[in-house]
């Protein structure tokens, strides 16, 4: 602001409307040629600045804060303010320091971050999975310090209350400004959080702890280092080489922001985990903010009163629910990678380098560079050992189901694979089985088999490109019981909807059977959870049935009373008697008498 107003103004109350106006089309990047009252032009006026709507915002919000000082210390009238009506406006699109997306922001997945994550060394994978699965701010994840993560055994919690990564200018007790790598004041007072540790994120805490602040011969840890050691001095720096690394990283997996449409940064890391938990069912919107480090609510209800659970068990839910979602989607945080740290010379790590590579390549956070025995191999070896099509041997080095390496080709850079890596791919291919596969063996459709799988509860693992589900032989075994069990349950039982309808009678009717122990029911079901009767009962219900009709059929037939008398030679009086007497029965409500052919049947048999 004084460079623009200094100029042209002598006290803060010669601050025009247009002076604001002209000012803030100089941010965007569309300058307003304007010259001093001495017909001269400050550098400051011509130069084009592009800066982003959000920027002007800010710069905007702060030249009000000024003026409303002014008018509560009398140095301007009241009602002065020179910057109503005015608002934020865009920059210009061709001087803009960042060029609008071209395409609506979506979350980075865990597989692709996988993917970034092979570039990266192991100290830059701690950042990146810092704010990936802890939803940390930059600043906040190089600001964690080894004593801030709490390893319980079973389970562990990380104590966000610093900031580090880069310089930061704090206020001495004496009044005087320093210059720090490390603070405790955070970007707001919400962000002070203690946060549950998912397990597979505490096993890769638990491998950088002993990697890299573990003495190896005294076994001491050294609780007050940062986390995410640097690079060149133990616990300076480092944000800026993390933010290189990391743009490098998605232009060599087609995840930059040029790739994508939309800024893809750090700060992108953040916004992908709040985007998982935001739609994960079954937790509340406060304890959503408070992992995020924001207020439990905008209102004095959540900003005063609303206090963290004592006992963080609403946080344990999201970490539950976050390593779960990294099993299913990567497995492992510990992503391997041919990438090797480089430390400075006068770095504590130096001198026991070999011991922190130790650590890390036991734990299989890193890629061998292959030898005879097990070389590296491109695409064609790929294709010749796993009999696959060249493009799936391609789009499974590119999307982490082959674990590569990427190595240096005549100056272009080419993904190789060991050949460790691709046998043991062999072998797990040759005990599994594609879930269409298992549905054509036996002899069933294939959403039957998927229903079946889900309601067993079987993790079928999910191919990241093919979306194909292959089943390892345990869980595709545990499908041909269920398979068997349900084709002897419909050997013996059929159900209720079909007994219905062979016996033709309603659902209804049928579940009144049931209750009468007419019907037996069956304790078992299939997929559907349909209620299934034995065929033995229904059958005997369908026999019974046929009896009674058939017998009502002959009841009903009647003969007239002169046709009888014609026939067995007695005359009607005799006739009348017996159907008195209760021998012969007559069909009441006739115009005509008409006797019952089962009871002429009945008598006659008894006078034979």
């Amino acid at each position: 602001m004084i460079p623009w107003f200094g100029p042209q103004t002598s006290t803060i109350g010669d601050v025009t409307y247009f002076m604001v106006h002209a000012w803030l089309m100089r941010l965007t990047g569309r300058p307003l040629v304007d010259t001093w009252p001495d017909g001269s032009m400050s550098e400051a006026v011509v130069r084009p600045a592009g800066l982003s709507q959000s920027v002007i915002a800010d710069a905007l919000w702060t030249l009000r804060a000024v003026l409303g000082f002014a008018r509560a210390t009398g140095i301007v009238a009241p009602g002065f303010d020179p910057t109503e009506g005015l608002a934020a406006p865009a920059p210009d699109p061709a001087h803009a320091r960042t060029k609008p997306p071209s395409c609506a922001p979506r979350p980075l997945s865990m597989g692709e971050c996988a993917r970034i994550a092979s570039h990266l060394h192991p100290v830059h994978q701690i950042a990146l999975w810092l704010q990936r699965v802890m939803g940390l701010r930059i600043s906040e994840a190089f600001g964690v310090l080894v004593d801030d993560v709490i390893d319980h055994g079973d389970t562990g919690l990380l104590l966000v209350r610093g900031q580090g990564g880069r310089s930061f200018r704090v206020r001495e007790p004496d009044g005087q400004v320093a210059t720090v790598w490390h603070t405790e004041q955070l970007k707001t007072a919400a962000a002070h959080r203690a946060l549950v540790i998912p397990g597979r994120m505490l096993h890769l805490l638990r491998v950088a702890i002993e990697a890299f602040h573990t003495d190896p011969d005294s076994g001491d840890t050294h609780v007050d280092s940062r986390l995410i050691p640097g690079l060149r001095a133990a616990d300076q720096g480092g944000q800026l080489a993390f933010r290189q690394a990391f743009a490098r990283a998605t232009v060599a997996e087609g995840l930059s922001s040029t790739d994508l449409g939309f800024r893809v940064t750090p700060h992108l890391l953040r916004k992908s985990i709040a985007t998982d938990i935001a739609w994960h069912a079954g937790i509340p919107d406060t304890v959503r903010r408070r992992f995020m480090g924001h207020r439990a609510a905008d209102d004095v209800y959540g900003r005063v009163y609303t206090l963290d659970h004592p006992e963080l068990a609403p946080m344990a839910d999201v970490a539950a629910a976050i390593d779960s979602m990294i099993e299913e989607a990567i497995g492992t945080l510990l992503v391997p990678t041919a990438q090797r740290v480089h430390w400075a010379h006068t770095h504590p790590n130096r001198q026991r380098a070999d011991d922190v590579r130790h650590v890390v390549d036991a734990a299989g956070w890193t890629l061998e560079s292959g030898t005879d025995e097990d070389p590296l191999c491109g695409d064609c070896r790929v294709v010749r050992e796993l009999g696959i099509a060249a493009t799936t041997a391609r789009r499974w080095m590119r999307d982490g189901t082959l674990a590569c390496t990427r190595t240096m080709e005549n100056g272009r850079p080419r993904r190789r694979v060991l050949l460790s890596e691709v046998w043991s791919r062999r072998d797990r291919r040759a005990e599994r089985i594609l879930l269409p596969e298992l549905a054509i063996e036996l002899g069933v459709r294939y959403h039957e088999l998927y229903q079946d799988a889900r309601r067993l509860g079987l993790r079928l693992e999910q191919h990241p490109s093919s979306r194909q589900f292959d089943i390892p032989p345990d869980e595709a075994q545990q499908l041909r019981n269920e398979n068997e069990r349900v084709r002897r349950l419909h050997a013996r039982a059929i159900k209720v909807s079909t007994a219905a309808r062979e016996l033709n009678r309603a659902v209804s009717t049928v579940g009144l059977m049931i209750k009468r122990r007419e019907l037996i029911l069956d304790p078992e079901t299939d997929s559907s959870g349909a209620r299934l009767v034995s065929r033995a009962s229904v059958e005997e219900a369908r026999r019974v049935t046929v009896g009674i009709e058939s017998a009502s059929h002959v009841e009903g037939v009647t003969l007239p009373l002169a046709e009888v008398s014609r026939f067995t030679g007695r005359s009607r009086t005799e006739l009348m008697d017996l159907v008195h007497a209760g021998t012969l029965k007559q069909v009441a409500g006739r115009q005509r008498c008409e006797l019952t052919v089962a009871s002429l049947r009945s008598w006659l048999a008894s006078t034979a």
